[in-house]
C-alpha cells in the first residue's frame, strides 16, 4: 500500500467521442477548447517525450495567442 499525503483535488476526465487519426491534433484542439469554454483550473495531458511536450506547450499557445483577449 502506498500513502500519498496532501490535498486531493477533483479530477475531470475527458476522453474523444471516437478514435482520433491524429492524436496529436486533437490534444492541441482540446486543450484549446477546454481554456476556451472552462473556468480556471490546470489541464494535465500525457504525452510520449520531452520534445513532444514541449511541441505542444508551443502548439498551444500559438493557438491560444490567436483567439484574442476574450480568453485569458
Amino acid at each position: 500500500m502506498i500513502d500519498v499525503p496532501g490535498r486531493m483535488f477533483d479530477v475531470q476526465i475527458n476522453y474523444t467521442e471516437a478514435p482520433e487519426k491524429d492524436y496529436y491534433a486533437a490534444v492541441i484542439r482540446t486543450v484549446c477548447d477546454i481554456h476556451k469554454n472552462e473556468g480556471p483550473g490546470d489541464i494535465l495531458v500525457f504525452l510520449t517525450g520531452e520534445e513532444e511536450i514541449e511541441n505542444a506547450c508551443y502548439d498551444t499557445n500559438e493557438e491560444i495567442s490567436h483567439m484574442g483577449s476574450s480568453v485569458g
